[in-house]
């Protein structure tokens, strides 16, 4: 009996241990998180690109690459999921807040048509350019993720050197 009592008591203790145990998911997440710092992405939570001014709840992940040394004047939304906004010559995507002045539109859609059905939005803003993403795929698809982010970049960048 009172090995079953010392065993209880036991089982009691450790218990909130294995609580804390990160599960596959977190893992997943945490991998792709700390890739993604190693390539100059910030990863922060962010609201909904849509969302109105007065939604301020934070429930999208943002992945973000900085802007290097070049001060980007566009502010613009290119989202799916919602009918929020403009159409955009690519189906099923809506401009909000505006649309950019890159020369290729073509680079757009090429962007476009390589996110995975979890990406939800891109965002350009004073910050860098984004990606709005549900985090569902593997480390591969971030890979190719985060150099499409830089080949955007590039062609934001190149249409305004040190504006």
């Amino acid at each position: 009996m009172t090995w079953l009592l010392i065993i209880g008591v036991m089982g009691l203790a450790i218990s909130p241990l294995l609580w804390m145990r990160s599960s596959p998911r977190q893992k997943h997440l945490e991998s792709l998180r700390r890739y993604a710092r190693t390539q100059g992405v910030q990863v922060i939570l962010h609201k909904r690109p849509e969302a109105r001014d007065s939604e301020t709840r934070l429930e999208a992940m943002c992945y973000r690459l900085p802007w290097r040394d070049v001060s980007v004047p566009q502010d613009w939304v290119l989202h799916r999921y919602s009918q929020r906004g403009w159409a955009a010559p690519i189906e099923g995507w809506f401009w909000f807040r505006g649309e950019p002045s890159i020369d290729s539109e073509e680079l757009l859609a090429e962007f476009v048509c390589e996110l995975p059905d979890s990406a939800t939005a891109i965002i350009c803003s004073a910050a860098g350019i984004s990606l709005i993403w549900r985090e569902l795929e593997s480390l591969e698809t971030l890979e190719r993720l985060c150099a499409l982010l830089v080949k955007l970049r590039k062609a934001i960048e190149k249409k305004h050197p040190n504006t």
